[in-house]
């Protein structure tokens, strides 16, 4: 899970991010999760949170750009 915005950005190195590897040989059906809410981003896999981005006190939108509309890209 990342997050990006103009404040925290990879290109700068300090990404909002988590990770978590899988070792799944038996191509079992997994659940992914997006908890999108108006003050955090919470990410889940297989009903386990793996990421909680909370929203900061008087956040801009450099630091909070989930306020406006997304496209949804998701890569499996």
């Amino acid at each position: 899970s990342n997050v990006v915005s103009d404040a925290y950005n990879y290109n700068k190195g300090n990404t909002r991010t988590a990770s978590m590897k899988v070792n799944d040989v038996s191509g079992s059906f997994h659940t992914y999760k997006l908890d999108w809410r108006s003050n955090r981003l919470r990410t889940f896999y297989d009903g386990v949170q793996l990421f909680e981005y909370n929203k900061e006190t008087n956040a801009g939108e450099d630091k909070w750009p989930f306020d406006n509309e997304f496209n949804l890209i998701i890569n499996t």
